[in-house]
């Protein structure tokens, strides 16, 4: 247990001092730096407020929409251990699916912080405009809330909409960030905050475009990428 402590304690402190680093390089560009985090607790009730509405739709729709027939896997797969093995799961996919959708908008892994020590939670270390933030928020909400939730309705599968309901709620503080990442100022770029539920937002002084010190930031990003690449990794 120590030694597991003292790495996840490693570990943090690293991502604490990337993300000090990459401020520092963005305030020294002219940037003006804005905390927009919320605490866990705070992220967690008012992100499940946020998402309960289209967990109960989701319920609504599925007593007077869904074929009354379930498929005949549903019946198999809604054991009790079954489904709370796939509600668990859903917290370790959920991250996963933050890291992947964030390479997308990236077009790289380079900066994608997957920490599976204790909690999962995945950290993005890379600067990126507030559409780029949103869809990399919203991506597990979709994925893993709403399309398992409209299967279950469109099938009658009562597990895809349970599975689809919890993802819903699961997502809640996402869905919290993602109104405020799209609500940040324009011209500002946006970098995940590793500790708090949340993201640290860099507005220019004056005016300037939205995307172009991102764009410089992620060109650095890149080529010290394809560098440790071709090093093995080093």
């Amino acid at each position: 247990m120590k030694g597991h402590a003292a790495r996840r304690a490693a570990q943090d402190a690293r991502l604490n001092e990337e993300f000090a680093r990459l401020c520092g390089e963005a305030c020294a560009a002219g940037r003006v730096q804005k905390g927009c985090t919320l605490s866990a607790k705070r992220a967690g009730l008012f992100g499940t407020l946020c998402a309960l509405p289209f967990a109960a739709a989701a319920a609504v729709l599925y007593v007077f929409f869904a074929p009354r027939v379930l498929l005949a896997t549903g019946s198999l797969f809604f054991e009790p251990l079954l489904l709370a093995a796939a509600l668990l799961a859903l917290v370790p996919l959920h991250e996963g699916v933050h890291a992947l959708a964030s390479a997308a908008v990236h077009r790289s892994f380079y900066g994608i912080r997957l920490r599976v020590l204790g909690t999962p939670q995945c950290v993005c270390l890379r600067f990126a405009n507030r559409a780029q933030y949103a869809v990399a928020a919203l991506a597990p909400f979709v994925l893993l809330g709403l399309a398992p939730a409209a299967a279950g309705i469109a099938t009658g599968c009562l597990p895809a909409l349970v599975c689809g309901a919890f993802g819903c709620i699961a997502a809640g503080a996402d869905l919290l960030v993602a109104f405020l990442a799209l609500r940040a100022g324009k011209g500002a770029v946006l970098l995940d905050h590793p500790a708090r539920c949340g993201f640290a937002a860099f507005s220019p002084k004056c005016g300037g475009a939205e995307n172009s010190f991102a764009q410089e930031v992620d060109k650095t990003c890149s080529t010290e990428y394809n560098k440790k690449r071709k090093n093995g990794g080093k």
